[in-house]
């Protein structure tokens, strides 16, 4: 069984990770499981951690979707104009 310290050091480097590299481990942690050469126990861990993995993609994912919320929001026709040139000769 690992120790709070431990789990909550292992949290923290959850939220740091990018996307890309938490869906590698999950893809890692499913070939893993369906391999067949787990015991039940690594089985479990493997899940639990697929699971911490899953719950991070998602909220990068809400994270990102409200980013792009945020930039288009107030993007109506009436706020864009074309860039105009300056007349200088």
């Amino acid at each position: 069984m690992q120790s709070k310290e431990h789990e909550f050091t292992q949290e923290q480097h959850l939220e740091t990770r990018t996307l890309e590299d938490s869906l590698k481990e999950l893809q890692q942690i499913v070939d893993g499981m369906e391999s067949g050469e787990q015991s039940l126990e690594t089985s479990l861990d493997e899940f639990e951690r697929g699971i911490k993995l899953i719950r991070q993609c998602q909220r990068k994912l809400e994270q990102a979707q409200q980013r792009v919320d945020i930039l288009t929001a107030n993007n109506d026709e009436d706020s864009i104009s074309p860039f105009a040139q300056s007349q200088q000769d």
